[in-house]
């Protein structure tokens, strides 16, 4: 009653808490639109776990803090849990000190997650053979999994029990069981699940009833491109020249609502995963695979069920009509990957093709009908981006990467950029037409519960910031709108490594996209989508992999009449919406600290023999060190002065931004470190090879090693070459 009281009265603010690596500080965000708040230690944490909705107060001027810059940041204090989004579950291994005095009876857990707090857990609750090796096990540092069972008022540690040994850290498989358990992920299979009367049997086929209802597409050229191991194809395409500047264009996105009813097992669980989970090693699906694989994908020469919008278009990408919207019946006549149609884009005047180089074309068509129909789609998805472009939509790229294998042992030995080519933007063009028609039509229908995908504007103060630290640097960027932003960053050098540092500082300052219902928002202004900048945007094309894209399937079914209504009131889809929202984000978080372990394990693989050198960016002056982007993998690490090879550093100013200079040493000794402070030397004795000076944006070179634990990477920065 009391936090209740001091919500209502503003004396009490309310935040998802933000718990950083250094599990000491957290932030909290002001919902009146200020800067963040600090949180220190965790006493002023108050047992609440990284992502709780927390009431905090604010604390007086005199326990503010005093940041780096010299500018003054507020603090809080966290009052109560509001809503725990921790399913208390860990991954971690047991210290190698052990505990005396009171706590002697107790072993010391420490989680992977260095966020949450060490936990105890009672010698006298293991089991007896493994109480018999604990010394075995501490020492080889075998991961289990652990569940907080209490942790009482001004306790340093939480108590805990184990609930699985997950395996042994040598094991790639393990670390991936371990980051899914971290991330909350429900791995179960859904063999586990008793969902077999949900699911059509082996023989289903397609009814007469749904061929009399749907809209027959069947002999149409429609076709699917993806990434050429994709096994769930959930959108395929057709194009038509109906006159000389009339095209029909058809996205056909899997019905996967016809066979996932509201409130089944099947939907019940798909509700609380609410997507895939993409891993290096595996796919964690939200669906059935029967569903993902089979009656809803989209495979060549069956016939499927569709949720179908049908655009009428002029050759510059201009509506020509309404878009017709309901439920189809296709029959792919292919399966094509993003390299097949990219071959046919950069060679749109080739003659003899090698058909063996194609996968077959069925249904009666042929690979030239195929390379024409993708020929179509690109000279009209070219001028859809240019009409977007010119709206004021933003892409930021960030690298992403793929691996490698050896066979073997299973574990990787390369890794290659995934690098967006023309084909991939085709597919993307399509699918954001047709997310941005179905928003349109279930926000006019249900203008107070429609499920949309809200991107606020960047946050003001962090990009007023970044504006001013690039000013010093000589770029002048413009953030008043996401045009004059676009333009801003379009102005700027294409060098990769620049492009590389910009890409960082300016997502920094981005907001999470998200899902909302529109009953939690006042003005209807605020539904837009900073990032595409358009006024309304959804979620559509997916729903074999996204539950937000199967709820608004079913808003869109209720808009267009289908015999189904949509009777799911405003505040169960504002709670769906969060969920959807907090699993999406822990799943990107799972499959990118994924592909920092595999990454890891390739580097740890491959220094054994020799160095791994790669290129690199400073992103920032830290304190004792630099930032370094390595912009091949997306992966920042820090190198700090004491260990670099060089007899000074020196912090100094130019141009009113902070600069380092590195005398670097002939000796190729580290400059070491204070044997009293632990900070690093300002200088030694040794003959210097020469003077380099480093500041945002400076290219370097990085000597990369695997760091003690997986996914962490360290480094050594090299002299520039031309002092080597």
């Amino acid at each position: 009653d009391e936090v209740e009281a001091g919500l209502k009265t503003g004396d009490f603010l309310k935040s998802a808490l933000r718990i950083s690596s250094n599990y000491q500080n957290a932030f909290v965000s002001d919902p009146n639109g200020g800067s963040d708040l600090f949180i220190q230690g965790r006493k002023d944490q108050n047992r609440a776990l990284p992502n709780d909705i927390v009431a905090y107060k604010i604390k007086p001027k005199e326990a503010w803090v005093t940041r780096k810059t010299g500018e003054t940041q507020r603090t809080a204090e966290v009052v109560a849990v509001l809503d725990s989004k921790s399913n208390k579950r860990c991954a971690g291994v047991f210290a190698e000190n052990m505990l005396s005095g009171v706590h002697s009876v107790d072993l010391l857990f420490v989680p992977c997650d260095n966020r949450l707090p060490r936990m105890l857990i009672a010698k006298s609750a293991l089991a007896e053979d493994m109480a018999k090796k604990i010394k075995e096990i501490i020492s080889r540092k075998i991961i289990f999994e652990a569940k907080i069972i209490e942790w009482e008022e001004g306790a340093q540690n939480a108590r805990a029990v184990l609930t699985n040994e997950i395996g042994d850290p040598e094991d790639l498989q393990v670390q991936m069981d371990a980051i899914l358990i971290d991330k909350s992920i429900d791995t179960r299979d859904w063999e586990t699940f008793d969902v077999d009367d949900e699911l059509p049997g082996k023989e289903w086929t397609i009814t007469d009833e749904q061929v009399a209802k749907r809209r027959d597409f069947r002999n149409e050229c429609v076709f699917t491109i993806d990434p050429a191991t994709a096994r769930d194809l959930d959108d395929a395409l057709h194009v038509k020249r109906l006159d000389d500047n009339v095209y029909e264009v058809g996205v056909h996105i899997a019905d996967v609502a016809f066979f996932v009813k509201p409130g089944g097992k099947i939907d019940k669980v798909a509700s609380e995963r609410c997507t895939s989970t993409y891993m290096p090693d595996r796919v964690v699906p939200m669906l059935p695979r029967r569903l993902c694989e089979e009656l809803c994908s989209l495979n060549p020469l069956v016939e499927r069920y569709s949720f179908s919008v049908v655009f009428k278009l002029d050759a510059e990408g201009n509506y020509l009509e309404e878009p017709w919207y309901g439920r189809g019946l296709i029959k792919s006549c292919v399966k094509f990957s993003y390299e097949n149609a990219q071959h046919f884009i950069e060679n749109p005047e080739e003659e003899n093709i090698d058909e063996s180089d194609f996968p077959e074309v069925l249904n009666g068509y042929s690979l030239e009908t195929i390379r024409h129909c993708v020929l179509m789609l690109d000279m009209l998805s070219k001028k859809l981006r240019e009409k977007r472009v010119a709206n004021g939509c933003i892409r930021i790229e960030q690298p992403k990467i793929g691996f490698s294998w050896d066979e073997a042992t299973k574990t990787p030995n390369g890794f290659f950029p995934y690098i967006r080519k023309d084909a991939h933007m085709m597919i993307e063009d399509f699918m954001l037409l047709a997310n941005i028609a179905v928003a349109e039509k279930i926000e006019r229908h249900f203008p107070d519960r429609a499920f949309l995908r809200q991107h606020p504007p960047p946050n003001q103060e962090k990009i007023t910031e970044v504006v001013e630290e690039l000013r010093k640097h000589g770029i002048n960027i413009d953030h008043t709108s996401s045009r004059d932003l676009a333009r801003s960053l379009e102005k700027v050098t294409q060098e990769v490594f620049f492009q590389s540092a910009l890409s960082l500082l300016t997502v920094k300052t981005m907001q999470l996209a998200k899902y909302i219902c529109t009953n939690d928002v006042e003005d209807r202004y605020d539904y837009r989508h900073y990032a595409l900048a358009v006024p309304l945007y959804t979620h559509f094309t997916s729903p074999i992999r996204r539950y937000a894209d199967l709820v608004v399937h079913r808003q869109l079914a209720a808009a267009i009449g289908w015999d189904e209504s949509f009777e799911t009131p405003a505040e169960t889809l504002t709670e769906q919406a969060e969920s959807c929202n907090e699993r999406k984000l822990q799943a990107k978080l799972a499959g990118e600290d994924g592909s920092d372990v595999y990454l890891w394990c390739m580097i740890k693989r491959i220094t054994k023999d020799s160095e791994f050198i790669m290129d690199g960016v400073v992103t920032g002056l830290v304190e004792y060190g630099l930032e370094i982007l390595l912009h091949e993998t997306g992966f920042t690490l820090r190198i700090y002065y004491g260990e670099m090879l060089a007899t000074k550093y020196s912090i100094f100013e130019k141009n009113g931004y902070k600069a380092v200079a590195i005398t670097w040493a002939k000796d190729n000794k580290p400059l070491g470190r204070d044997s009293v402070t632990n900070t690093p030397n300002k200088s030694r004795p040794g003959e210097a090879l020469g003077t380099t000076d480093y500041a945002y944006f400076t290219p370097v070179r990085v000597s990369v090693v695997a760091g003690r634990d997986p996914g962490r990477l360290d480094g050594k920065l090299l002299p520039p070459a031309y002092l080597s």
